[in-house]
């Protein structure tokens, strides 16, 4: 080794070590053209980008801090970890990504099954086994035997503390040091929140701070510190009887309730004539038959005073076309629970085609700089959108939804909550760029249920984000009539897209004058700066505000 010459320079090979890196000169390295050769040699897969990144993440983070190598090898240490998170890698994971999505014969995963009394055990393939590409037979069989974990953790950053300790991965900690200052909106300009003798504006900041300190000293956790990992971005989550600690401290739970009833938007109350005819016609489909139910809803619906139209009469009618008589033992995926529970709600409530669309989009929301994180797609899973001469041209409503399989996935949950709060923001943020003040609306689908949220901007740099209320989603026929009683939550919501619909629609027809509260908004945190808040690490024994993976 020639410690002291760049250009000769090896590194020291204390641990296995991919021999690329391995051989000389060290300095000549770079991380994507290694991972162009360990694609050629392993034919690499895009579920694999964690336990590589992480592996060598791993074997860098000491050499860059190791006071016995020389200057320019701790330098060069530096730099590949620095380049594991820079756009020409993203773009070779990506492109790895959609190579695999598009290619009509996906190499399949081959798995090696042990048998133990009849039982079937997946072995599941170390990080050192993934990296280990020493021509031998036992890696190789090693290698086809195996699979890799599914991306699972969002990007790191090289000011992450790692635990070297591979046994305990759900329990280790992540110390998230060195978080920049933030910029915090600190002015006095009599613009405040007040609610009657409690300056909201001022004890958000006071919580933000609070918040940053604690990031800076333990670390945030998405499962733990949703609210505290929103406000770092401006927002002020309010949820009932879903507080952090940290909130009910500084507010108080008092001053929450108030702040909560303050912004409780005006409940929309059902027909009560209507709601009978509902009821009636549900119990036809059980007692009768599912077509007489049908044809009794349809001569309602053509009587030429009646309003069942306006009151989901055609979202009732779907129901009953397209559910089952009973609830089905199989749980649905993604994709099924949007396809034959959710849609035909969302579309017969909030879809006007020549005002505003429901989109299941597969491409990235324009507003918003969040990304998907979790490996998953870079989008909202639902969005209301405007039109505006002939174009979507506004963002109103975002969602997220989960499968019965996920509903315990606490940290995807709690991710999602806070995905949903940032690309709200965001759309709040795009809006007063083209003049016009709106709530932007958002929910949150767990297996059945749906929560709503609203977000207003209300002082300079206070974005609250509160919910508006919780309704269940028809599981069958027999269950139409707990959507009947919910259906003035369905109705409040729906009122107030019309009302942010308006409101939009009127601005970019008039655009004369700039938003009032355009001074109001701040910057979104970028995803490098969010990435750096949160916790790599994930467990689902972690105390949660949310009760997720609990019901």
């Amino acid at each position: 080794m020639y410690e002291n010459d760049p250009n000769e320079f090896v590194i020291p090979h204390k641990e296995p070590m991919h021999k690329y890196f391995s051989s000389a000169p060290f300095m000549t390295c770079t991380y994507i053209e290694f991972l162009h050769q360990l694609n050629l040699e392993q034919k690499l897969k895009s579920i694999q980008q964690r336990s590589i990144d992480r592996f060598y993440m791993k074997l860098l983070n000491p050499m860059s801090e190791d006071q016995e190598l020389p200057q320019f090898a701790q330098d060069h240490a530096k730099k590949l970890l620095k380049e594991m998170t820079s756009n020409e890698v993203i773009a070779f994971w990506d492109s790895m990504a959609e190579h695999e999505k598009c290619s009509t014969s996906k190499e399949q995963q081959v798995r090696s099954n042990v048998s133990f009394d009849g039982s079937d055990v997946t072995r599941v393939q170390r990080d050192e086994e993934l990296l280990d590409v020493t021509p031998t037979n036992k890696s190789r069989l090693d290698h086809e035997s195996s699979y890799s974990p599914p991306l699972s953790e969002m990007k790191k950053l090289l000011s992450l503390t790692i635990d070297l300790d591979d046994n305990n991965e759900d329990d280790e900690i992540t110390i998230i040091r060195n978080v920049p200052q933030l910029s915090l909106n600190n002015s006095n300009d009599g613009n405040e929140f007040v609610i009657e003798d409690y300056n909201v504006s001022k004890l958000f900041q006071q919580y933000q701070n609070e918040s940053y300190k604690l990031a800076n000293s333990d670390g945030l956790y998405v499962e733990t510190n949703v609210h505290e990992i929103l406000s770092l971005t401006s927002i002020l989550m309010l949820s009932p009887n879903s507080h952090s600690e940290m909130m009910m401290n500084i507010f108080g739970l008092d001053l929450l309730d108030k702040i909560s009833e303050n912004l409780k938007p005006n409940k929309q109350e059902f027909n009560a004539e209507y709601e009978a005819k509902f009821r009636n016609i549900i119990r036809q489909s059980s007692n009768i038959s599912r077509d007489n139910a049908i044809n009794s809803l349809l001569g309602h619906l053509a009587e030429s005073e009646s309003r069942l139209k306006e009151n989901l009469g055609f979202v009732i009618l779907d129901g009953l076309k397209s559910l089952p008589n009973h609830k089905l033992k199989s749980k649905p995926s993604e994709i099924t629970l949007i396809t034959n529970y959710l849609d035909y709600i969302m579309k017969g409530l909030f879809h006007l085609p020549d005002k505003y669309i429901v989109e299941w989009p597969n491409t990235g929301l324009k507003e918003t700089k969040a990304r998907k994180i979790e490996g998953r797609a870079r989008q909202p899973d639902f969005l209301v959108s405007a039109i505006h001469q002939l174009e979507t041209s506004g963002t109103l409503f975002i969602g997220e939804v989960t499968s019965p399989a996920e509903k315990e996935n606490v940290h995807k949950n709690c991710n999602d909550l806070i995905r949903i709060g940032v690309f709200m923001k965001e759309c709040i943020d795009s809006a007063l760029d083209k003049g016009a003040d709106i709530k932007v609306l958002g929910f949150q689908c767990i297996e059945y249920t749906i929560d709503f949220y609203a977000m207003e901007l209300n002082a300079p740099g206070l974005y609250i984000m509160h919910h508006i209320g919780q309704a269940s989603i028809p599981t069958s026929v027999k269950t139409l009539s707990h959507f009947v009683d919910e259906i003035d939550t369905f109705l409040t919501v729906r009122s107030l897209l019309q009302e942010s619909f308006g409101n939009f629609n009127n601005r970019l027809r008039n655009p004369k004058e700039q938003a009032k509260k355009l001074s109001f908004k701040c910057e979104t945190l970028s995803t490098p700066s969010f990435n750096q808040l949160v916790s790599k690490t994930r467990n689902v024994k972690r105390k949660c505000s949310f009760w997720f993976g609990r019901f």
